[in-house]
Order: C-alpha cells, then sequence, then structure tokens
C-alpha cells in the first residue's frame, strides 16, 4: 500500500500516468482441495513466476490476498494495461502446471484518474474484477 500511496503523489505531481490490473485464479479453493495445498502453492508459485518475466522492472507485483494479485504499472496507460492484462491471461490459461493442468484467471484492469484517491481507484479495480468474473472468468476487464 505504501508503494501505491507513493505512486498516487507522484502523478499528482508530475501528471504521469499509471494504471492497476488485479486477478484472482478462478475457482481457485477447486484446486487446494482435488489436489492438496502443495499444488496449490505450486500453481501460485509458477503464476507469479508468469508475471515476473512478462513486466518491467519499475511494476510492483504483490499477493494482495489468498489467490488475488495486484500489478502496479507507472507510466502505464489503460489501453496498454489491457493489453498487458489479456498476455498475462493468456499465458496462465495456456499454462500446463503439474498434477493440476491448466489454470485461468479473471483481471480487472483500470488507470488513475486526475479525480481519484487511493480509495476509489481501488473500488474501481475491484469493480472490475468483479465484472470480469460475472462475465463467465477467464476474462479481462477494464474501465
Amino acid at each position: 500500500m505504501d508503494v501505491l500511496e507513493k505512486e498516487v503523489e507522484m502523478t499528482k505531481g508530475n501528471k504521469k500516468p499509471f494504471s492497476l490490473i488485479m486477478f484472482d485464479l478462478d475457482h481457485f479453493k477447486n484446486v487446494n482441495d482435488y489436489f492438496g495445498h502443495a499444488a496449490g502453492d505450486m500453481v501460485l508459485k509458477r503464476v507469479a513466476e508468469i508475471v515476473k518475466e512478462r513486466i518491467r522492472k519499475t511494476d510492483c507485483f504483490a499477493r494482495w490476498g489468498g489467490e488475488e494479485f495486484i500489478i502496479l504499472l507507472p507510466e502505464t496507460s489503460l489501453s496498454n494495461v489491457s493489453d498487458i492484462a489479456e498476455v498475462l491471461r493468456l499465458k496462465i490459461s495456456t499454462e500446463k502446471f503439474d498434477d493440476v493442468g491448466n489454470v485461468t484467471a479473471s483481471f480487472g484492469a483500470t488507470d488513475f484518474k486526475e479525480s481519484d484517491n487511493i480509495d476509489t481507484v481501488l473500488l474501481r479495480l475491484d469493480n472490475m474484477l468483479y465484472e470480469a468474473k460475472n462475465n463467465g472468468r477467464n476474462c479481462v476487464c477494464a474501465g
């Protein structure tokens, strides 16, 4: 959260955009229930590797809780962040996880707007993720 607060302050000062991605592994509880927590941990670690391999060093990637992750992307517009989220979604969905098979993820993405504060941007991001889940999962919703 400290990184996000700093990015908000920098953005308000220099007017450079930043965007956020939040994603959730679809039906992850089933992975733990059917394959065990060791398999679930393996999936989480591999997903983290997939993301780290595809984002910039200036981006900030963190586990938000459970099977939910967040990425802060400085100097990134909404259209660019949507493309990045789609690349990540596709890579995760086509990865073969040992003993588990395929796993999918739902993505929400948004950019920080001039009228935003931390609460409003996180609420919009959460709403985008919720929309992706309501649209059948394994998709990206941005706004």
